[in-house]
């Protein structure tokens, strides 16, 4: 039997999607939960959110999960968690994707 390698191709076709979070910051955590609102029948692709400050990633930082797919009308909660006093005051989570409008 002779292996072949998928055509993936067609995924560069996908649409773009905007996806809505919500953030909760605690002393040494960041959680979020990350929802793809369309309608359309459009899955968004490796997902993953990314906290920064002052537009600069926080860094170390350990996600329970990240570079996720979301189904249209589902939502997925991430938690970040950091050492205790090196999350900054002022951090946002941004989230981005493959066929996702960074935001």
């Amino acid at each position: 039997m002779e292996s072949q390698a998928a055509n993936l191709t067609a995924l560069e076709n996908l649409p773009y999607l905007t996806l809505s979070h919500t953030d909760s910051v605690g002393t040494n955590s960041v959680t979020t939960t990350i929802t793809n609102p369309s309608s359309s029948p459009t899955v968004a692709l490796l997902v993953r959110g990314r906290v920064t400050s002052v537009g600069e990633e926080v860094l170390p930082v350990f996600w329970n999960d990240n570079y996720i797919s979301l189904l249209p009308g589902e939502s997925r909660t991430l938690t970040a968690t950091f050492e205790t006093g090196t999350l900054p005051a002022g951090s946002i989570v941004q989230i981005d994707g493959f066929n996702v409008n960074p935001n």
